[in-house]
C-alpha cells in the first residue's frame, strides 16, 4: 500500500494520495508501519494539510508519544470522519475508536479504556468480510489496551487474561506487530501476577515471558522499536532484583535505543524507573534520586491514578532519606494525599526516614526494619530498645505497612533502594 501511496504521489494527484493514505493508515499502524507513513505525510507540498491526514498525523502522534498533538489531531479527524461517505466513515470509525483506546491508555485514563471496550462482550459481526476484518483488528487492539490499563492498575489477573487473548487473536488474524505489542505488556503484567510463585522461579517465569517477545519482535525487525520497550524493560527490572548489574544496564542501553522516537510519559516514566532501580542497586543513591525524581514528574502528566505510584514515591522518599535528607523527605511526606500516605509503601517509606533519623542519632543502630520489628531480644541497648520498642515511629509504620498493603499486591522482591515489606 506504501508504494501505491508513493506512485500517486509521485502523478501529482495529491487528494486521492491523502485519501489512499487515511483509508489504509490504521492497518499499516497495525503492521508497524509508522514510521513508513510519516515519510508519505512529509512527502505531501506545504499547504497540502488535508483534512484527511489528520487521522494519519494523530497516529504517528501517538506512536511517538506526543499524546496533546494526537488528540488535537484525532479531534479534527473524527469531524472530518462525518462527512464522508458511509463506506469510508466506517472504516475511519474505526480507525478513530483504535485511536480513542490507546490514547485513553496512554494517558493512564483507566476509566476511558474500559467505557470504550464494552463491544469486547459483543460477537464479531459484519456484513462483508472486509467489515469482519475491521471488527477483529479493532478487538485486538482493545484486548491490547485493555490488559496493558489493567496491568498498570495492577488489575490482575483480568490483565494477563486479556493481553493472552489479544496475542492469540493477533496470530490468528495475522497481525504479528499486535502479537509483538500484547506478548511484551504481558511481560511486564506477568512480574506481578507471578508474585505467588517462589521467588526464582517468578523471575524465571518472567524473563521467560520477556525473551518471548523480543525473539518474536526481532523476527520481524521489531527488536529496537517501542513496540517492545516493556519487556526489555521488565527483563532489566528482574535483573537489577537478582544482582545482575552490569548486564541489566547492557539492556538499559538497549532499551533507551528503542525508545529514541517515543517520548511518551506513560513510557518514559517507566525507563526512569528502571534505570533508578539499577543506580539504587549499585548504590549510586544521588543518580537513583534523579531518575526518581523525573519518573514521578512524569507520573504526574497521566490523567489517572496510577497503582504504581505509590510504591515510586515510596522509594523515592528512601532514597532521600538514605542520601541524608530525611527533612526534604518528611516534606515530601506531608504533601502527599489521604489516600497515598495511607498505602503500605509510603509506611514503609515513614519507616525508612524513621531509621535513617534514628541512626544519625545514634550511628550504632544498624539493623534492617525486620531485624527491627522480629528480632528485638538480639538488640541489648537500653536507648536500642527505645528505638525498636512496639509503639516507637519505625516499628508503627512497619505494621502499618504491612496492614495496608493490598493482598493482590505481593512483591516477589527486596527493594533495592533498601527496606521493603514483603509477604510472609
Amino acid at each position: 500500500m506504501a508504494e501505491a501511496v508513493r506512485h500517486t504521489q509521485a502523478a501529482g494527484a495529491w487528494a486521492d494520495a491523502a485519501l489512499l493514505l487515511a483509508d489504509h493508515a490504521f492497518s499499516m499502524t497495525l503492521d508497524g508501519q509508522a514510521q513508513t507513513m510519516q515519510a508519505l505525510v512529509r512527502a505531501f507540498p506545504p499547504g497540502e494539510d488535508r483534512p484527511e491526514l489528520a487521522l494519519v498525523r494523530a497516529m504517528g502522534d501517538l506512536v511517538q508519544g506526543r499524546l496533546d498533538e494526537a488528540a488535537a489531531h484525532l479531534a479534527v479527524a473524527e469531524t472530518y470522519a462525518a462527512t464522508t461517505t458511509p463506506e469510508r466513515r466506517r472504516r475511519l470509525g474505526v480507525a478513530i475508536a483504535s485511536l480513542q483506546l490507546s490514547l485513553a491508555r496512554r494517558r493512564g485514563h483507566l476509566a476511558g479504556v474500559v467505557e470504550n471496550v464494552r463491544f469486547l462482550d459483543s460477537p464479531v459481526s459484519g456484513q462483508s468480510d472486509e467489515d469482519i476484518a475491521l471488527d477483529s483488528d479493532l478487538r485486538a487492539v482493545a484486548l491490547m489496551n485493555l490488559g496493558t490499563a489493567e496491568a498498570w492498575s495492577l488489575g490482575l489477573p483480568d490483565a494477563v487474561r486479556h493481553l493472552r487473548e489479544g496475542a492469540v487473536l493477533a496470530r490468528e488474524i495475522g497481525r504479528p506487530y499486535l502479537e509483538v505489542g500484547c506478548l511484551a505488556q504481558l511481560s511486564f503484567a506477568y512480574i506481578f501476577h507471578g508474585a505467588d510463585m517462589p521467588k526464582i522461579d517468578a523471575f524465571a517465569t518472567t524473563q521467560q515471558r520477556c525473551r518471548e517477545a523480543m525473539e518474536l519482535a526481532e523476527r520481524y525487525g521489531w527488536g529496537t522499536e517501542p513496540v517492545i520497550a516493556p519487556a526489555l524493560m521488565t527483563l532489566v527490572g528482574t535483573m537489577v532484583w537478582l544482582g545482575e548489574f552490569d548486564e541489566g544496564e547492557r539492556w538499559l542501553r538497549r532499551t533507551e535505543r528503542a525508545l529514541r522516537t517515543d517520548t511518551g510519559p506513560d513510557i518514559r516514566l517507566l525507563l526512569h524507573q528502571t534505570a533508578a532501580m539499577l543506580h539504587a542497586g549499585r548504590g549510586r543513591r544521588r543518580e537513583a534520586l534523579e531518575e526518581f525524581g523525573a519518573a514521578e514528574h512524569l507520573a504526574s502528566r497521566l490523567d489517572g491514578s496510577w497503582a504504581l505510584a505509590s510504591q515510586m514515591t515510596g522509594w523515592l522518599l528512601a532514597t532521600q532519606a538514605r542520601l541524608g535528607l530525611p527533612g526534604e523527605a518528611r516534606s515530601a511526606l506531608a504533601a502527599l494525599d489521604d489516600e497515598r500516605a495511607g498505602s503500605g509503601e509510603i509506611h514503609n517509606a515513614r519507616a525508612a526516614i524513621c531509621l535513617t533519623e534514628a541512626m544519625r542519632k545514634e550511628p550504632w543502630v544498624r539493623c534492617t526494619m525486620f531485624s527491627v520489628a522480629r528480632h528485638r531480644s538480639s538488640v541489648t541497648s537500653r536507648s536500642s530498645r527505645r528505638t525498636c520498642s512496639p509503639g516507637s515511629p519505625i516499628v508503627n509504620s512497619v505494621t502499618s505497612a504491612r496492614r495496608t498493603r493490598p493482598r493482590n499486591r505481593r512483591w516477589p522482591w527486596r527493594s533495592p533502594t533498601g527496606w521493603s515489606c514483603r509477604s510472609r
